[in-house]
């Protein structure tokens, strides 16, 4: 991983961070608790979010795909694995 990408990892783990603008605060403090739990253990899933924000399943799907539209770069999915991993960089 580069040096670039992990500081921007970490940069899109932060509430305020530009990624999760426009969104309310239980939003984007979920969002960014859940770019933490990816980048500390390399993947993230449904179940993860659901644990960490106290949210339904439903919801935990839908902060996913927030996820994925607002910040494309961080994670894909591993169907092998189904969940989330960070995302490979060259």
């Amino acid at each position: 991983m580069s040096q670039d990408y992990a500081e921007r990892l970490a940069a899109i783990a932060r509430d305020d961070a530009a990624e999760w603008r426009g969104l309310k605060l239980p939003a984007r403090l979920r969002l960014s608790k859940a770019c933490q739990h990816l980048r500390k253990t390399g993947e993230l899933n449904r179940s993860d979010i659901c644990r960490i924000g106290e949210v339904s399943s439903a919801q935990a799907a839908k902060d996913l795909a927030e996820i994925r539209a607002r910040a494309p770069w961080v994670m894909q999915y591993d169907p092998v694995g189904r969940c989330y991993r960070v995302k490979a960089v060259a």
